[in-house]
This record gives C-alpha cells, structure tokens and sequence, in this order.
C-alpha cells in the first residue's frame, strides 16, 4: 500500500514533492512517537501493616552481591528477550551503586531480581512521578522475572518475601510504578498487598530529558 502510494507520487508529482512529502511524513512519524504518552500508576506497600503470607515456599528472596553480578548476567542473556537492553539497564544499575534483591529457588536458580533506591538516591522515575522517599523508604523498580515462572505463584511470592525482608532491613514503605497496561503485575502488586496511590500520564519526550539529564547518583552501602 505505502509502495504502491509512493508510485502514484513519483509519477503525478515528481521526485522533488514526493520527496518532500516523505521528509513531511518522516518528521509527523517521529513527532509522534517523542510525545506520545503512557499512563503510569504509583503503588505503595506499608510494612508497618500485615504483609500477605507467601503462597508456598519455593524461592529464597535475598540481597545482591557483587559475586551474583556473572550469574545475573547469563540469566538476563538467556531469559530476556530484550538482552542488550537488559544487560545495560544491569549495568547502569551498577555503576550508579543502586542495590538489588535476588529471588532464587532453593538449589540456587535465579528466576528474578528487582533493583531499590533510598532516600539518599535519586532514580529518574522518582523525578518523573515526583516521588519523594523518608529516611525508611524504598523505590523498586526495573522487576523482572523469568517467563518460564510467571504463571506459577513464584512472581507472586517474590513480591512478597521482597516486602518481608524490607522489615527485616528495617523499611517501613515501598513505592513502585507500573504501566497502566500491564494488568499482570498491577493484578500481582494487589494480591501482594500493595495499593495504588497515584497516576500519572508520562510523555515519552519528559522521560527522555530526566533519563539523559539525570545527576549522579550517590553511592550508599549501608543498607541491604
């Protein structure tokens, strides 16, 4: 259809004007995609209230450790479909000092992760949705799990031991973000005790700024 489009331009028109309305639809098609938006949903979780028993006891939820950092990667080479993109959000992750939670089963397979800021950090996302952590707070974000474990409980219990082992390090809250459109985990966050306390629309042109704009995260190892 565009070929047979473009055809009918080049013979009626020339090259010249066919040119030009090409440019034309080029820079509409990238104005699009710069300032289209999403809609974004803001969760919290109280671990000063009842957190939800975990539906069994199939993964042990515990803290990233630079020995971890090999075994991580192999895992997002093998289960993400987007690795490349995976591997440099790892590795951005890293370099700013951001800390991380590992759920492994039993034996020691990894089947996800999820990465946490502090008060003393300043995620991009956290600008985006005007997040502001407390000395006890935690923001979550970049959660992934495998998909060969999605449609067990193990996402589910995952999300769960994540909460406990945020009171055991002493946290009192965590904040999470979710696309609108990901009814799974929105689905998932409700079943784990979580509550939507917030939205936002976020244009893609906003998100681009605050991602290469962003200042140097400070490095903190006293927690996790």
């Amino acid at each position: 259809m565009l070929i047979e489009k473009l055809g009918r331009h080049l013979r009626d028109d020339g090259f010249a004007t066919t040119a030009r309305l090409a440019l034309g639809y080029l820079l509409r098609l990238g104005a699009n995609a710069i300032y289209r938006s999403h809609v974004e949903l803001v969760f919290e979780s109280d671990l000063c209230a009842p957190i939800p028993e975990a539906p069994a006891n199939l993964l042990i939820v515990r803290e990233f450790i630079r020995d971890d950092t090999a075994a991580v990667r192999l895992f997002i080479r093998t289960h993400n479909v987007h690795a490349d993109y995976g591997l440099k959000r790892f590795a951005y992750n890293i370099s700013h000092g951001y800390r991380a939670v590992l759920a492994t089963t039993h034996d020691g397979e990894i089947v996800g992760y999820g990465w946490l800021s502090d008060q003393t950090q300043s995620h991009p996302a956290q600008r985006l949705h005007g997040i502001t952590l407390g000395p006890r707070e935690l923001y979550v974000f970049d959660l992934f799990v495998a998909p060969p474990f999605r449609k067990s409980t193990m996402a589910l219990e995952f999300l769960i031991r994540a909460q406990h082992l945020g009171r055991e390090r002493n946290f009192d809250r965590i904040v999470s973000t979710i696309l609108e459109s990901n009814r799974r985990s929105i689905r998932l966050h409700h079943l784990a005790g979580f509550r939507e306390i917030d939205r936002h629309r976020v244009h893609v042109l906003a998100n681009l700024v605050l991602s290469y704009g962003r200042n140097v995260v400070l490095r903190n190892s006293l927690w996790f």
